[in-house]
C-alpha cells in the first residue's frame, strides 16, 4: 500500500492540477466531498454485503479490500494532498478561521477516540478506513492551521516529537515484538501491568532504532544526495 501510494503520487499531482482543484475552493470542498462518499459507499457495501465477516485471509474478505488493497487506500491519500492543498494555498488565517478549525481539532480528536472506544466498531467495514481517515484529515488540517491549542502545545513538547519521530520504527518494530507478549495467569491488574511494561519496552526499543539507526541513516543519505 505504502509503495504504490508514492508511485501514485506524481500521477496524482498534475491530476489533482488538471481538475483546478489547486486554486479553487470549491472545487477543492466538491473533490473532497466525492473522495469521503467513494470510502463511505465502500465501507457500507463491504458492511451490507457481510463481506466483512469473511476470514481476514479471504480475498473476497473487507480487511483484504478496505484495508490491504493499494487502489481502494487512495482515498485516504487524496484527503492527505487535498488538506496539504487547503493549508498552503486557500485557507486564510484569521481569527474566525483559526478558532473554527482550533474547535474541530478537539471534535476530530474525541470522535477518534470515541470510535476506538466503540466495541460494535472494531474490526467493522469501517473501521478499515473511513472511521478514521475523515478525523484524522480535519485532524492534521485543523493543527495545521491552528497549532496553539491544547493538543498542539502537548504535541509539539520535545518528547512527543521523540515519540513521533519514532513511530515508524515503532510501526514496524511491533509485530516482531508481538509473538513475545504472554499475559499472565492470574488476575485482570497483573496483566494491566505486565502490558504496560511490555509496551514501554516496545516503545524503547523503537526510540533506541530511530536514534541508532534511521538518524544517521538518512544524515548519510541526505549527505549523498546533496
Amino acid at each position: 500500500v505504502e509503495i504504490f501510494l508514492y508511485l501514485a503520487f506524481s500521477l496524482l499531482v498534475p491530476l489533482v492540477s488538471r481538475l483546478g482543484i489547486l486554486d479553487s475552493r470549491r472545487r477543492l470542498c466538491g473533490a473532497v466531498i466525492v473522495v469521503s462518499a467513494a470510502l463511505l459507499f465502500a465501507a457500507v457495501y463491504f458492511a451490507v454485503s457481510g463481506r466483512n465477516g469473511l476470514s481476514w485471509e479471504d480475498p473476497s474478505s473487507g480487511h483484504r479490500w478496505l484495508y490491504r488493497t493499494p487502489i481502494t487506500r487512495l482515498g485516504d491519500f487524496l484527503l492527505g494532498m487535498f488538506g496539504a492543498v487547503y493549508c498552503m494555498r486557500i485557507a486564510d488565517r484569521s481569527p474566525g478561521t483559526i478558532r473554527r478549525w482550533g474547535i474541530a481539532t478537539v471534535l476530530a480528536a474525541l470522535v477518534s477516540v470515541l470510535f476506538m472506544a466503540m466495541k460494535a466498531n472494531i474490526y467493522s467495514a469501517y473501521s478499515w478506513d473511513i472511521a478514521y481517515a475523515i478525523p484524522a484529515a480535519v485532524l492534521f488540517v485543523g493543527m495545521t492551521i491552528s497549532n496553539r491549542t491544547l493538543i498542539c502545545r502537548i504535541l509539539g513538547l520535545a518528547p512527543m516529537v521523540l515519540l513521533g519521530e519514532a513511530s515508524y520504527a515503532l510501526y514496524l518494530f511491533h509485530t516482531l515484538a508481538i509473538p513475545l507478549w504472554h499475559p499472565a495467569a492470574t488476575g485482570t491488574i497483573a496483566n494491566l501491568a505486565l502490558y504496560a511494561i511490555f509496551t514501554a519496552l516496545v516503545i524503547a526499543m523503537s526510540v533506541g532504532i530511530h536514534v541508532a539507526l534511521e538518524r544517521p541513516a538518512r544524515r548519510i543519505i541526505r549527505m549523498l544526495v546533496r
